[in-house]
């Protein structure tokens, strides 16, 4: 068994599901902690409160106004139904599509963490790169484990009638459309997928996504002095890595960690290399932008990513992220440069994404070796440019 997968084994062996805000997952950024204190400079619990479940509890919230609005329907054509469904669409891609958090206010906090660990460079610091992964995982989407790739169809079915429910109210209700009501009717079943997203399946959550957190954390210890501990034999590039909490929850950690230490990051001239399922070789994907949250990445960081994935002879591919988000969208609106890179199938449901299939014999340690090498030459390249 390689390094890499031993060491995703033990925190899934010690830690179990690490459900954010919960117990295992402190108990796992501990343990990180614990073990980057063997070779850092420094290393930082940082403690946060947000509405953990805020994003997808809302999905109920939504679901009902739906049945609600539909249920009405069928006794009345008043303008009240109509208005209400468009603003329950409205708050639905604001709060939950487009990463948004408007009804945030509305849940309480609770407390997860995040971690981040720091070697510092031989001579004076000019960049910091950090390399990032979240710890926690996800009770298991078992739409998804049990229909597939139908299953995410239907999940993504769910939100497309939530969105045009009030379109076609609108339709109806200025050129009497009266089929429209039994059109949802039919479609109404695929909200469910939203309603009982969720089973009861704690994941392990091995690609996704202690597998970005052995990467990120191998990646450093490849750069340690051999005489110096906390130092790397870089130059001029300070290297940090940072296991966010809460990701699932709506990407909370990273939000936390770029709003509170936004004036450091830009200080300190830093960028963020933001890892996610590095599970398979034959599926390196560089993500151009994220649609969801609205975002696209820096051309200079993709560029800069491709030469280093040619560099290594790893085949790679670019694409845009279509639903969902990652913790580098956070750092993207503050400012802060960043990329996120998988090594999942993005072309269709991975069937360890979000089930139960999510364990250590899915991995193959080739990605992980692979995406070291890339990292390396990615960081050394923006090392030696300081010293031209």
């Amino acid at each position: 068994m390689s390094e890499f997968i031993a060491f995703i084994k033990d925190f899934i062996e010690k830690h179990g599901g690490r459900l954010a805000g919960s117990d295992a997952e402190t108990n796992a950024q501990a343990d990180l902690a614990l073990r980057l204190k063997d070779f850092c400079k420094c290393v930082e619990i940082h403690p946060f409160e947000a509405p953990l479940d805020a994003k997808f509890f809302s999905l109920k919230i939504f679901c009902v106004i739906f049945y609600f609005t539909l249920v009405f329907k069928f006794f009345t054509d008043d303008l009240w139904i109509v208005l209400l469904a468009s603003l329950n669409a409205i708050l639905f891609l604001g709060h939950f599509v487009t990463y948004r958090d408007w009804l945030n206010v509305f849940f309480p906090k609770k407390l997860s963490h995040n971690v981040i660990g720091t070697l510092e460079p031989l001579k004076e610091a000019k960049m910091t790169i950090i390399l990032s992964g979240h710890m926690d995982n996800v009770r298991e989407f078992w739409w998804w484990y049990k229909f597939k790739n139908w299953g995410a169809k239907i999940t993504f079915l769910a939100g497309l009638t939530l969105i045009l429910w009030p379109c076609f109210l609108w339709l109806d209700y200025f050129f009497q459309w009266d089929f429209v009501k039994w059109f949802f009717l039919i479609l109404s079943p695929a909200t469910l997928a939203f309603f009982f997203i969720h089973g009861n399946y704690i994941v392990d959550g091995a690609q996704d996504n202690l597998s970005g957190i052995s990467t990120a954390y191998f990646t450093l210890k490849s750069f340690l002095h051999p005489d110096k501990k906390g130092f790397s034999t870089l130059n001029h590039v300070r290297l940090k890595i940072l296991s966010f909490g809460a990701e699932e929850t709506g990407t909370n950690g990273s939000k936390y960690f770029a709003k509170h230490f936004h004036q450091e990051l830009l200080e300190e001239n830093a960028i963020l290399i933001n890892l996610d399922g590095i599970k398979d070789p034959e599926h390196f994907t560089i993500f151009r932008r994220e649609v969801n949250p609205w975002i696209v990445y820096p051309k200079r960081m993709v560029s800069a990513m491709e030469d280093s994935f040619r560099k290594n002879n790893v085949p790679f591919k670019k694409v845009d992220l279509l639903m969902g988000g990652t913790d580098a969208h956070r750092f993207h609106k503050k400012g802060i440069p960043a990329i996120t890179i998988t090594a999942q199938t993005t072309h269709q449901l991975d069937p360890t994404y979000h089930t139960r299939l999510d364990t250590v014999d899915q991995l193959n340690p080739k990605a992980i070796e692979q995406m070291i090498g890339v990292l390396r030459t990615f960081i050394l390249y923006e090392d030696s440019s300081f010293s031209k």
